[in-house]
C-alpha cells in the first residue's frame, strides 16, 4: 500500500478537525498491510496517545456480541428463532425472538426507553429490569426494522445466562484470547485512563465519562485498531480459504449470510452492502460482498470478502459519525491505495 499517501490523507483529517485522534489498521490478503496512529498533540488529552490506546467503539460492539451469540448457536445451545422468554423468563414479550433483536425488528419504540443508562456495576441489574419493564410494541415483531440499540444488551443477558459466565469472561476465553485480541475488553475496570480515549462531544467541548459504566452488549467494548482488525480478518480469512481458530466453516457461512430475505440487509453479525447500500456507510469502491458496522464514537469495521480487505477505523469523534459518508470517503481512499 502507498503508506506515504495514506499518512498524508489521515494527517489531513486531523488537521481539518474531522477528528482529534485517529487509529487505522488495514489487512489485505490475510496480512496487515497498513497502520496509522495520529492525534492533535497540541491538546493535552492526547499527550500519551499511541497505537495501544483503547477506544470506546460504540455500536461496533454489536458485531462482536452477535459473534458470541453465534458461538452458542454453533454449540447447539441456542437458535436465533428462539423466543427471548426461553432464556429470560421475566422478559414480557412472548412474540419477540433473538432474530428480532439481531435485526432490530422487534417493534420497539425508543421513546419508551428514556430511563437512565447504568452508571456503575451495581446498577446493571436495575438497568435490565428497566428494559424488561417495557411491554409496548408499535409494530409486530419482524414487520419492519427500527434501530433498537438495547436489543444487544438483551442478547448479552441471553449469552450470560446460557453460558453461565459474564460476557467479559466468555468473550475472553472463547474469542479474544484465541484471536490474540489482548487489548480488547467489555470491562471498564480494566481500563487505564491514561491509555483510553473517550468519545468527544465537540459542541459541548467535553469527553463522555464512561469509566464506571458496566458492560453492555450494544456499545460497551473497548479496543485498539490492531485488535479490531483481528476480528475482521477472521471473517476475511474464512471467506478466502484461510484457517481460523474459533468457528467452524458452517458457522462462518451462517454469520456472513444475509438472513432477512433482503429486507434489512443484515446478517446475524453484520450489516451488509449487497447491491444497494441501505446504510449509506459502505464505500463505493468496496464490493457488494462487504460487511461491517459503524459506532456513534466515530468508528467503523468494514470487511470486503471479495477484495480480501478488512479495515478498522477508530476515532473518538462523535461529529464524524454525524455524516456517515465520512466512512465511505475514508474507506474509498484506503481501497484506492491497495
Amino acid at each position: 500500500m502507498r503508506k506515504e499517501d495514506l499518512d498524508a490523507y489521515f494527517n489531513g483529517l486531523i488537521a481539518a478537525r474531522l477528528t482529534d485522534c485517529l487509529s487505522v489498521a488495514v489487512a489485505y490478503k490475510g496480512e496487515t498491510a497498513y497502520a496509522f496512529c495520529g492525534a492533535d498533540r497540541a491538546r493535552p488529552a492526547y499527550a500519551g496517545f499511541d497505537e495501544t490506546t483503547r477506544f470506546n467503539i460504540g455500536s461496533v460492539t454489536k458485531p462482536v456480541t452477535a459473534a458470541l451469540l453465534a458461538l452458542l448457536v454453533e454449540r447447539g445451545l441456542v437458535s436465533d428463532t428462539d423466543k427471548v422468554q426461553r432464556y429470560i423468563p421475566e422478559y414480557p414479550l412472548g412474540s419477540v425472538s433473538l432474530y428480532h433483536l439481531l435485526t432490530h425488528s422487534a417493534g420497539y419504540d425508543n421513546a419508551d426507553f428514556a430511563f437512565p443508562a447504568p452508571q456503575s456495576f451495581d446498577d446493571q441489574k436495575r438497568y435490565l429490569r428497566d428494559i424488561y419493564s417495557v411491554e409496548r410494541l408499535t409494530a409486530a415483531p419482524g414487520e419492519k426494522a427500527g434501530y433498537f440499540s438495547m436489543g444487544y444488551t438483551i442478547l448479552m443477558d441471553v449469552i450470560e445466562r446460557v453460558s453461565g459466565q459474564d460476557i467479559e469472561t466468555f468473550a475472553q476465553e472463547n474469542l479474544f484470547r484465541p484471536l490474540g485480541m489482548t487489548e480488547t475488553t467489555y470491562d471498564t475496570r480494566k481500563l487505564s485512563p491514561q491509555q483510553t480515549v473517550m468519545p468527544y462531544l465537540k459542541g459541548e467541548d467535553r469527553f463522555l465519562s464512561l469509566l464506571s459504566v458496566p458492560p453492555t452488549g450494544d456499545s460497551g467494548l473497548y479496543t485498539t485498531a490492531a485488535d479490531l482488525l483481528k476480528f475482521g480478518l477472521m471473517f476475511a480469512d474464512a471467506a478466502n480459504g484461510r484457517g481460523n481458530r474459533v468457528f467452524s466453516a458452517p458457522a462462518f457461512r451462517y454469520m456472513l449470510a444475509e438472513f432477512t430475505h433482503g429486507r434489512f440487509h443484515k446478517t446475524p453479525v453484520f450489516w451488509t452492502k449487497l447491491d444497494f447500500d441501505t446504510y449509506r456507510c459502505f464505500a463505493e469502491l468496496s464490493s457488494p460482498n462487504t460487511f461491517g458496522h459503524t459506532g456513534f464514537s466515530g468508528c467503523m469495521l468494514s470487511v470486503d470478502t471479495d477484495s480480501d480487505v478488512a479495515v478498522a477505523i477508530l476515532t473518538n469523534s462523535c461529529w464524524l459519525h454525524e455524516d456517515w459518508s465520512n466512512y465511505r470517503r475514508i474507506i474509498n481512499r484506503v481501497m484506492s491505495a491497495l
